[in-house]
């Protein structure tokens, strides 16, 4: 981690044996006792070290010196590809990580742990710490302490206890403890001038830690959910939609005329521990308030559910592009809604159901128009067993027509 204590004695040997040495600022400074008599240069830039090594007629061997893992979004490795380029033979000789450290200073295992940086990378991390016990996040740039206790409470997992650490193994090691609420409301100074690069351990609901929950989502009956006059997709017809979509981890979903939520509620529940947002658009009401009384329902702190109230698809401006789309219901739209699906992803995955002949048509002139790679209708029609006296008879829904619409990520349809 940078501090002279923490080098493993086999990085102390491969230092001792170098003829130069190369590295950063701070961990150079940790190894100084090592560096008399070595080449030294302060970079860890790969091409600025392998240029700089080339310049030594009686250098054959050399040590880069790196803070943090070997193995975890690590400069190690583009210093390692770029000397490789110019002929060197490289090891990785790794330390003590930071995640092993500030784990054993808070006392904890960390078998559990969901492992990710926000170092100048964006992540949904509140649905991490939702989904998983023990969460363990390296911070830096816009994501900062008092920008994650923030969001936590405002998410309503104030309640959530953290450890940030910053500087460790250094003598101005700072360990800043308790909960996301407690931090902001007792120790806000502290917090506001808590170092912006440092690490976390967030301890998350172990209860939501099941990564088969998404498993839920094709379990769901029809009076599960809150249901009112609104047209619903039923259960049978809800799972083959899921599976027509063929969810991935990450997916941006949109349900058009989402009516009660039912497909998006169930999207979503796929999509548990796995990230991806889910966008339910819908223009009547009455829907809107089903929707939102669902939402409370089953996704009562998912941040990532979202609801449109309006007409598709001029509501649609503004989101995020979509990876797959279920159209329910179109309002005579179908053909303005795939156009505007197809300029914001020309790769959409478009799942539309239809009831009437009509829908269908202009469903089969989409495909015929854009030239999708993929197209494919496939009827269902559902019966379902009604007993009547010592008998039971076949009760049959509306058969319905799924029209699946795709293209492949190396072609387009525009």
């Amino acid at each position: 981690m940078g501090a002279r204590d923490q080098l493993t004695r086999q990085g102390e040997t491969c230092i001792w044996q170098a003829q130069a040495v190369a590295g950063a600022k701070r961990p150079l400074e940790s190894v100084r006792e090592f560096l008399e008599g070595k080449e030294v240069l302060v970079s860890y830039q790969g091409e600025e070290i392998a240029r700089w090594l080339s310049g030594f007629s009686q250098v054959d061997t050399a040590a880069v010196v790196f803070s943090g893992d070997t193995g975890f979004y690590s400069g190690a490795a583009k210093v390692k590809a770029a000397l490789e380029h110019e002929g060197w033979e490289v090891r990785l000789i790794p330390g003590i990580s930071s995640l092993s450290y500030l784990a054993a200073r808070a006392g904890i295992p960390w078998q559990d742990a969901e492992i990710v940086s926000l170092h100048g990378r964006e992540e949904n991390y509140l649905e991490k710490i939702r989904n998983n016990p023990v969460c363990f996040f390296l911070l830096g740039g816009k994501t900062t302490p008092f920008s994650v206790c923030r969001e936590l409470r405002d998410a309503g997992l104030g309640n959530r206890r953290i450890v940030f650490g910053s500087y460790l193994s250094y003598p101005q090691e700072n360990i800043l403890e308790g909960t996301a609420e407690f931090l902001l409301n007792e120790k806000n100074v502290q917090l506001e001038e808590f170092s912006a690069l440092c690490c976390a351990l967030v301890f998350g609901d172990a209860r939501k830690a099941n990564p088969m929950s998404g498993i839920r989502a094709f379990s769901l009956r029809d009076e599960d959910f809150i249901r009112g006059k609104v047209p619903m997709t039923k259960a049978e017809i809800r799972t083959l939609c899921l599976a027509k979509l063929a969810l991935e981890p990450g997916d941006v979903v949109y349900d058009i005329g989402a009516g009660t939520g039912s497909v998006s509620i169930a999207a979503k529940l796929a999509l548990q521990g796995i990230g991806g947002q889910v966008w339910a658009v819908e223009k009547n009401p009455e829907a809107i308030a089903l929707i939102r009384a669902n939402q409370r329902k089953f996704l009562p702190e998912d941040s990532d559910f979202h609801v449109v109230e309006g007409a598709a698809p001029e509501c649609l401006e503004g989101l995020p592009a979509p990876s797959c789309a279920f159209i329910g219901g179109s309002g005579g739209n179908l053909t303005e809604i795939i156009e505007s699906l197809l300029r914001k992803n020309p790769n959409v995955r478009i799942v539309i159901s239809a009831i009437t002949l009509e829908t269908l048509a202009l469903a089969v002139e989409a495909s015929r128009r854009w030239q999708f790679e993929e197209s494919q209708i496939i009827q269902a029609g559902i019966s379902q067993a009604e007993k009547i006296g010592r008998y039971h008879m076949q009760k049959a829904q509306n058969p319905i027509y799924l029209i699946t619409l795709a293209n492949h990520p190396e072609g387009g349809a525009l």
